[in-house]
């Protein structure tokens, strides 16, 4: 025991004994931000303040995202990722123990994967007497419309960061007030010349994807079942003057048979 430069005490019968219970510091996990799904990464787990002439550390790793890893690689303190999308957002965890004591630490990081636009689809609502219908649509399909119905499309991908959606009618980016952020298209009453090609371009730094889809737009059934209901409405006028033209017409006939007879 030292204090100072003059006051030096050795105690060679009565040692001391000391005993740690737990481990104040957790590790640190370091790695290159952000993570690229496909892209393989190195990690690597630390214990700061541990003494380099201590005990041994023992490392292990644990979370969702090494499923796939061999086990004997999650036991280094350094650790060869290749994550994916569906990694996004799991948890990663590093503890280390001091061999020989049963005494542990660990630190957990949320990962945060960055990935390509997948899964892109184009949703459409409109309203009919029955309320409102949905309908997915795919790549070229087309899509018979009433004139007069006001129609939603819902434009809608998965990637991180999200991706920037933007709305094109034969080839023409469509006025900014129509569409929102979210992706989505509103068409109120719309008209027989407003139909034609619609794409939802998805823009992203790494890769950019399309879906394009044609809407035809037809005239209102309730005009043709009114021509209907006039075309058979006139049918009972024909078939009476008809049967009363025949009547006079056998009438007179009559007539003229029985005054020949008794003249």
């Amino acid at each position: 025991v030292e204090r100072g430069r003059d006051v030096k005490y050795s105690y060679q019968q009565n040692k001391l004994s000391l005993e740690v219970t737990a481990l104040t510091e957790k590790p640190d996990i370091h790695f290159l931000e952000p993570l690229e799904s496909g892209r393989p990464t190195r990690l690597s787990c630390s214990l700061p303040g541990s003494c380099e002439a201590g005990r041994p550390l023992a490392f292990s790793w644990k979370g969702d995202a090494l499923s796939p890893l061999d086990p004997e690689t999650t036991r280094s303190s350094e650790l060869t990722l290749t994550p994916r999308p569906e990694d996004h957002g799991t948890n990663l965890t590093c503890q280390v123990k001091r061999q020989g004591a049963q005494v542990t630490t660990e630190r957990t990081v949320q990962l945060n994967v960055s990935y390509a636009p997948q899964n892109l689809a184009v949703s459409i609502f409109f309203r009919n007497g029955t309320g409102t219908a949905l309908r997915i649509l795919s790549n070229g399909m087309s899509v018979p419309i009433l004139e007069g119905q006001s129609l939603f499309l819902a434009c809608t991908v998965d990637s991180n960061p999200p991706a920037s959606l933007s709305w094109f009618r034969e080839g023409k980016a469509l006025n900014p007030s129509q569409t929102s952020v979210s992706g989505i298209l509103e068409l109120p009453n719309i008209g027989a010349r407003e139909g034609g090609e619609f794409t939802c371009w998805v823009q992203h730094p790494l890769g950019s994807q399309h879906l394009s889809f044609i809407l035809s737009v037809q005239k209102s059934s309730s005009s043709c079942i009114c021509v209907t209901e006039k075309q058979q409405g006139s049918w009972p006028l024909v078939l009476t003057l008809i049967r009363g033209a025949l009547m006079g017409a056998g009438f007179l006939l009559t007539y003229s048979f029985t005054w020949i007879y008794y003249t």
